[in-house]
This record gives structure tokens, sequence and C-alpha cells, in this order.
């Protein structure tokens, strides 16, 4: 009996704490798609001014972007320095990782759903929903203070300190900090109509399940 009590506790915190890493990195990848560097990108060079034209901007963004995730670079313009083009490599290493561990959470999440589901009870919905909760109040703070976790998040990520160039260089100007605020911005709202959504879903299933023992 104290066997199965332990199982219980541990495929349960197994399965929130995968799931919960498997949301995070998930809604993370979905912002780092073109389109949506895109959009974010439009909307911040409008609170930025700019010494590149859009067209130039465009263009950068498409080999950023191509190297920083795709990992495909053509030398075809001069418009991205070999500084700037190292640190893009380096970006493109922690995508990848983040990339490994969203499937590998994932798997492990799907398949201690399938062998795992005596262990389970009504409390993992709740714990779900706390544990994404912490991470959203988290991630407000840290925006309260958005500049200096820039600041700590690029020196954890990229120890070899070549992420900082001059304002006039052409990585900032395309993705200049109004940029990087509103991507961080818009992957907290990610999260919070995440959240609400699993609060709407848990409140329809009590009703329902409400109404079943009702009949």
């Amino acid at each position: 009996m104290q066997q199965l009590t332990f199982n219980h506790y541990l495929f349960q915190f197994l399965f929130i704490f995968l799931l919960g890493i498997s949301i995070f990195l998930g809604l993370a990848l979905t912002l780092m798609t073109e389109p949506s560097i895109y959009l974010i990108q439009m909307i911040a060079h409008k609170q930025y001014h700019t010494t590149l034209d859009w067209q130039t901007i465009s263009s950068i963004t498409k080999q950023s972007y191509a190297l920083a995730v795709n990992n495909t670079y053509t030398f075809e313009s001069t418009l991205l320095t070999s500084a700037e083009v190292s640190h893009l490599n380096d970006v493109f290493i922690v995508i990848t990782k983040a990339k490994l561990a969203f499937l590998v959470a994932l798997s492990l999440t799907i398949c201690l759903f399938l062998s795992g589901k005596r262990y389970f009870s009504r409390t993992v919905f709740t714990w779900l929903l706390f544990l994404l909760y912490s991470f959203f109040i988290c991630l407000v703070s840290l925006g309260m203070q958005f500049s200096h976790s820039f600041i700590v998040f690029h020196q954890l990520l990229f120890p070899k300190g070549n992420w900082s160039f001059p304002e006039n260089s052409a990585l900032i100007q395309t993705f200049p900090p109004p940029f990087w605020f509103l991507l961080f911005s818009t992957y907290v709202s990610l999260l919070f109509f995440s959240i609400t959504g699993l609060l709407v879903l848990k409140s329809k299933l009590q009703k329902c399940k409400s109404s079943r023992v009702s009949i």
C-alpha cells in the first residue's frame, strides 16, 4: 500500500512537471516562427527610430532567422558582421536544445499518461494550474525589471559574452529593445490565456461530472 502511494505521487509529480515544461517550451517555440517574428517586429519598429529602411530590416531578419533557427546562411550580402553571425550561431544552439527538450518532455508526458492513468487523481489539474500560475507570476516579476532580466538571461545562455553589440549595429537596429520586450510580453500573454483556457476546461469538466452525479 505504501509503495502504491509513493508511485501515485511520483507519477503525478513527473506528469505535472513534464507537462508544464512542454507547455512553457511549446509557447516559446510558437513565437519563434517566422510570421510571429515579422508581426512583432512591425509593431516594435513603430516605437523605435531605426536608421535602416524596412527592406533592409526584412532582409536582415530573413538572414538572422535562417541562421538562428535553421542554421543556414548565404553570404550574399554583408549586412551582418562576423560577430553577429557568431552570436546567431549560438542562438541556433540554444533553440535546438529547446526543441529537443520540448520533444523529450512531450514524449515522456504522453508515455506517463498512457502507462500511469491509475495513479492520477483530480488534483493533477489543480497542481498543473498552480505550476503555470507560479511561472506566470515569476515572469511578470521579471518583466517589471526587464532590462536587468534581459542582461542576466543573456549572460546565462551566452557565457562567451558575444551577445552585446553597439546600438548602431545591424542586429540591434533590426531587433531593437522594444522588439524583445514585446516578444516577452506576448509570451506572458500566451501563458495567461493558456491558464485561462485550462481554468475554463476544468470548470466545464466539473460541471459535467456534477450533472452526471445528479442524474
